[in-house]
């Protein structure tokens, strides 16, 4: 069953609740499940109400209020199990909120399990709080030596028979000749006055039948028993209930310490221009190396045609001077 969100025009809708907070500085945040999804992430909506209002609203950052990067700083410490300020509630079944009640925010599954899991463990805390009772809030009963004390007793009369007490001194004579001989007890009905006397001096043992033969008993084999009377709370044990664990929820530990939301979309900008750096960087690179071979293939031509030149210039120059120079001069004249 979710939590129903009232209207101040009355109108209501049913949201389910992923978390709920209190902080420290008496501002509530709710956080509320939605249908949406942006590329595999989760949508949530999250509201606040701060200490001094009634309604719930979108939390906005202005100059004066950063109520939205407090709210996600709350949401990044549970993630994170940082709850040194805050303590999780449980929502009321109707919360009054404006109109615009809800700021959505993308989370990462991983993230949207953590709040979730982190939530349904308090939930189930607090249910096992309730149903586990300390021993020493439950009724105890009354004793039974004060309800015997309080009501006669017909039926110990008419079932029982109790001797008159003899007093030692009368007991002694009965031992046989040969049995050593002893000391004489203390009078154990004035030991025990202070403590308990029923019927005229007549000392019921609990637990202990009534033996109509006495005489053939050692009275110094048998030791008096503590009579509990007008027994409290207090001297009866009470039997403590086996305590009720609640199941702990199962928590998947991270392998690695998750960025924060805003960490990580500065991260992936930066990522981004190192890309497109490296692409530029590349190509760059990539020109220059052949702007470097075609350089090298225009040197190594040019000083072929270097050396041809120079070659056919000597060849010129040898030819020059095989030849009579008079003959030239007299071919030039044949030419003239």
């Amino acid at each position: 069953m979710g939590t129903i969100i009232k209207f101040p025009d009355g109108r209501t809708e049913e949201k389910k609740c992923v978390s709920m907070y209190h902080v420290s500085n008496g501002t509530d945040y709710v956080v509320f499940e939605t249908d949406k999804k942006a590329n595999e992430n989760q949508i949530v909506g999250v509201s606040y109400k701060p200490q001094d209002s009634t309604l719930f609203s979108s939390p906005v950052n202005t100059d004066t209020d950063k109520a939205w990067d407090a709210a996600k700083k709350v949401l990044v410490d549970d993630i994170h199990d940082r709850k040194e300020e805050f303590t999780y509630v449980k929502p009321a079944e109707e919360i009054l909120a404006t109109e615009n009640f809800m700021h959505e925010l993308a989370l990462r599954e991983a993230n949207y399990k953590k709040l979730e899991e982190n939530y349904q463990g308090f939930l189930k805390a607090e249910e096992a709080k309730q149903t586990v009772v300390s021993p020493f809030e439950q009724p105890v009963p009354a004793p039974e030596a004060t309800q015997v004390s309080e009501a006669p007793m017909p039926d110990i009369a008419s079932s029982t028979t109790i001797p008159e007490p003899v007093p030692v001194a009368e007991v002694a004579p009965v031992f046989p000749a040969d049995a050593p001989s002893v000391e004489t007890p203390k009078d154990i009905s004035t030991e025990l006055a202070n403590e308990s006397v029923v019927n005229d001096n007549i000392i019921n043992f609990p637990g202990v039948e009534t033996v109509n033969t006495p005489l053939d008993v050692n009275p110094q084999s048998i030791e008096p028993q503590p009579i509990i009377e007008n027994a409290t709370p207090q001297d009866i044990p009470a039997v403590e209930p086996a305590p009720v664990v609640a199941e702990a929820p199962s928590v998947v530990e991270p392998s690695e310490k998750e960025p924060s939301i805003v960490s990580q979309s500065y991260i992936e900008t930066a990522n981004q221009l190192i890309n497109q750096v490296r692409e530029v960087t590349d190509k760059y690179i990539k020109n220059m190396e052949e702007m470097k071979d075609e350089i090298g293939r225009q040197l190594e031509e040019a000083r072929k045609i270097n050396g041809l030149a120079k070659q056919t210039f000597d060849n010129a120059q040898a030819m020059m001077n095989t030849q009579d120079p008079n003959s030239i001069k007299r071919d030039l004249t044949k030419v003239a």
